[in-house]
């Protein structure tokens, strides 16, 4: 465990899900780029203010994770193969979370406080807008914290679908364009889906433990279905990517190239459902899937 203020910190924040924020803004604004025909200067400053303040509210829900479940004690019951939690750990006190988790999240409104002055000028859009940042903050400390976190209620992966689905493709699309149109709301929620698989197979993985500590999550509820659920969500994500290259009349074979991780990770799945220690291991390839996919509909 890294012993530096700083690596303890960043250790917090979960830099191997960073892909997912990154990637699922990226289809956002490749759909606007298109439908501007490039971008300007301005619209490249955006773009990356985008990135970059969805990236600070991932950040914070990682660590406010680290700290609800670390005083909840959920972390005690997790299997040996799951990441280290600092707080769950004791290698970092609570109380250092809670100030890293302070100031995060002044810096996360600042970030979208600017994003919101420099790409929005309507009365009703700045209000709106203020209203989802202010949701997403919500969203990011609510899941594992307060009285009745929405993590331990089974509405994790709805709420992923949700924030890195909708809001992440349809909301950036918006700050870029200045209107979402519903032909891209398909590809919103085929985002949306494969990220909820990530957090679904981490649910998965830790099914055991969690029914120990008494978080509910979807897995825990669906019982003996919960790997045909999983199927039946990442299919349904993978139709949404396939019929909205289809319809954008772009090169949907390119998918082809994740087919042999497709097959890889499904074929695992099924054969470890019922082993912790190998389902852990994909979490790395679900997040690699998300990452190529995601790429594939961004530059092809």
């Amino acid at each position: 465990m890294p012993k530096s203020t700083i690596c303890q910190f960043l250790s917090a924040t979960r830099p191997r899900t960073y892909p997912i924020a990154i990637t699922s803004l990226g289809v956002g604004q490749s759909l606007a780029y298109r439908t501007l025909g490039g971008f300007d200067g301005h619209q490249w400053l955006m773009a990356w203010l985008i990135i970059y303040t969805a990236l600070s509210l991932q950040i914070l829900s990682n660590l406010a994770n680290d700290l609800g479940d670390g005083i909840r004690g959920t972390d005690q019951h997790r299997h040996a193969d799951s990441p280290t939690r600092l707080v769950g750990s004791g290698v970092v006190s609570s109380q250092q979370v809670w100030w890293w988790l302070m100031v995060w999240l002044f810096q996360t409104m600042f970030a979208g406080g600017l994003l919101i002055w420099l790409s929005l000028s309507n009365l009703k859009e700045i209000l709106l807008f203020f209203g989802l940042g202010a949701a997403s903050i919500l969203a990011a400390i609510g899941y594992t914290m307060g009285k009745k976190p929405y993590g331990y209620q089974a509405l994790g992966e709805l709420s992923v679908l949700i924030f890195f689905g909708f809001m992440a493709v349809l909301g950036g699309y918006w700050l870029q364009v200045g209107k979402v149109e519903m032909c891209h709301v398909v590809i919103a929620m085929g985002v949306g889906l494969m990220s909820a698989c990530v957090l679904y197979i981490n649910n998965l993985r830790d099914v055991a433990s969690d029914k120990i500590s008494g978080k509910i999550t979807l897995a825990l509820v669906l019982g003996r279905y919960k790997i045909i659920a999983y199927f039946g969500l990442f299919g349904l994500a993978m139709f949404c990517y396939v019929w909205h290259l289809v319809a954008a009349d772009q090169t949907a074979w390119m998918l082809m190239l994740a087919v042999p991780l497709l097959v890889r990770h499904i074929y695992a799945v099924q054969k470890y459902r019922t082993h912790p220690d190998c389902l852990g291991k994909q979490l790395g390839a679900i997040v690699a899937i998300l990452v190529l996919v995601n790429g594939l509909v961004i530059f092809i």
